[in-house]
């Protein structure tokens, strides 16, 4: 079994691999990528899952943790297994461990 630090050196060691052949981060490392449109609408790719959901925040999971989404009248515009989009007036963009 695999412990935290088992986990930690995989990740190292896909990082040094994606470094070296010049591949994208976001998909050798199981990272999202998020996009920002004016503070209107922000879309996750290649997310976890929605974690919350109210007309001031929603938080979606990713691989490392969580993104929260903050603002007022938000409210989900798609989602599916690849992407989510939140629409609204949005405040904030908080990355969380």
């Amino acid at each position: 079994m695999d412990g935290p630090s088992g986990k930690q050196d995989r990740y190292q060691l896909k990082r040094r691999l994606t470094d070296l052949f010049d591949l994208p981060q976001d998909v050798t490392l199981d990272l999202p990528r998020i996009l920002l449109v004016g503070g209107l609408q922000v879309i996750v790719e290649n997310h976890r899952g929605l974690i919350e959901y109210t007309p001031n925040r929603v938080a979606v999971g990713v691989t490392r943790g969580q993104v929260a989404i903050e603002g007022e009248e938000l409210e989900i515009g798609i989602i599916n297994v690849e992407e989510i989009m939140v629409l609204g007036r949005i405040r904030a963009l908080l990355l969380e461990e």
